[in-house]
């Protein structure tokens, strides 16, 4: 496989191992495909192996890697509520999730779309809730990456949540 590096400055970076061939995603100079920015700070690959690439102040980039399309997700369009992405994942559902630094959490389904239906939501909220234990280990470690950044006092943590947000600060 391809692999893919985020750079904090020059965009994202791509090394074939099989043909030790070198490529670059350009960031785009304000279209709605490419890259928003040039500092990378996530990756993630949906269910139907689209590359989902975070960056601080650009949005998400939603790469389809077999016909080389791309996608901005912006909040200047109302895709994203903070164009700083801090985080990146999919679900065992297919939801893509998106960490923004002053946004909140996201949600979207595989195609780029956000999740606006209750029913669609809890369907996808269906396999989580049946078995509390991934909800347990992923909040866990999320919570351990946040208690050890520097500018956070672990001591001082607390969490509160509504809805999914909820069950997920109980189970922790």
């Amino acid at each position: 496989g391809v692999l893919w590096i985020g750079t904090r400055a020059a965009g994202v970076r791509r090394w074939n191992p099989a043909t030790w061939a070198f490529g670059h995603v350009a960031v785009s100079s304000g279209g709605s495909s490419g890259l928003g920015a040039p500092y990378v700070t996530a990756f993630a690959e949906d269910a139907a192996g689209r590359l989902w690439v975070g960056t601080m102040g650009g949005g998400v980039a939603i790469f389809d890697r077999v016909s080389g399309a791309s996608e901005q997700l912006r909040a200047a369009t109302g895709a994203l509520t903070d164009d700083r992405v801090m985080a990146l994942t999919t679900d065992r559902a297919g939801t893509v999730w998106v960490g923004t630094m002053n946004g909140g959490l996201l949600r979207f389904a595989g195609d780029g779309k956000p999740l606006a239906d209750r029913t669609q939501g809890m369907a996808r909220l269906g396999p989580w809730l049946a078995d509390p234990t991934g909800i347990r280990v992923r909040a866990g470690i999320a919570l351990k990456v946040l208690a050890a950044r520097p500018e956070v006092d672990a001591s001082r943590l607390s969490a509160i949540g509504y809805c999914f947000g909820g069950t997920t600060v109980l189970e922790l």
